[in-house]
């Protein structure tokens, strides 16, 4: 009511939750420097993202300051570089590495083993194997409005799909080369391709001419090469 005043108000606190494991690699070696994430689960099956943590070079993580709890367990092993060949021709096909995985080695979100948390409780030994694969070459080609190729800029690989909307947004980029070439390795799964090159000489503000952008969407399996065409146009403008 107005002008009452209560007493005595009491909130109760607990100390979050946590967990901690291990990460490993196909062969038993623990893995340094992967991101882990804690996806909690809601009653409704969706999951966002609680708590992250990076591995220590023991492949070891803990995640604190949990709530209580169904969680999926995350890992994103580092991302290689891309890189070219001294020889344009000569197409390297990439060797078998590690996949980002879920608890305890799946590949897909839908395939994960979710862990509860209760109050207070730091959950242990929840150890996870990556899963191995040979990811994806993917080659192409950026060509502007007027169907000339792109001299520069770069590519960023987005992922798209269910595992987006959890933590897992990025596969990856690399730079466009003389002849509107690129190349880069992907991981199996759904990807938007964005091209982004700059037409401006000099330093000053972007106008609306002076940055172009293209997307294409793929779909990525495992190994071989695939071959993509962007072509490049100019940006919306809101005013």
């Amino acid at each position: 009511h107005d002008g009452q005043v209560v007493e005595n108000f009491t909130i109760p606190l607990f100390h979050g939750g946590a967990i901690s494991g291990r990460v490993f690699d196909a062969h038993g070696d623990p893995v340094d420097m992967a991101q882990v994430r804690a996806l909690r689960v809601s009653r409704g099956g969706r999951s966002t993202m609680a708590g992250q943590m990076q591995s220590n070079d023991l492949g070891e993580f803990r995640i604190p300051r949990l709530q209580p709890g169904r969680y999926i367990i995350q890992v994103r092993p580092q991302v290689p570089q891309s890189f070219f060949s001294p020889d344009p021709s000569v197409i390297e096909l990439p060797l078998a590495q590690p996949l980002p995985t879920y608890y305890p080695s799946a590949l897909a979100l839908s395939q994960a083993t979710p862990v509860t948390v209760n109050r207070g409780e730091t959950l242990t030994g929840i150890d996870l194997t990556l899963a191995e694969g040979t990811p994806t070459l993917v080659t192409g080609t950026v060509l502007r409005p007027d169907g000339q190729p792109a001299g520069n800029g770069s590519i960023t690989a987005r992922v798209i799909g269910s595992e987006a909307n959890v933590g897992f947004d990025s596969g990856g980029g690399t730079g466009i080369r003389p002849g509107g070439e690129f190349r880069l390795t992907l991981p199996p799964g759904e990807y938007a391709l964005e091209a982004q090159l700059s037409t401006r000489q000099g330093p000053g503000p972007y106008g609306p001419d002076d940055q172009l952008f293209g997307t294409t969407r793929i779909s990525v399996g495992g190994g071989g090469v695939e071959n993509v065409t962007i072509t490049v146009g100019r940006g919306a403008t809101a005013s």
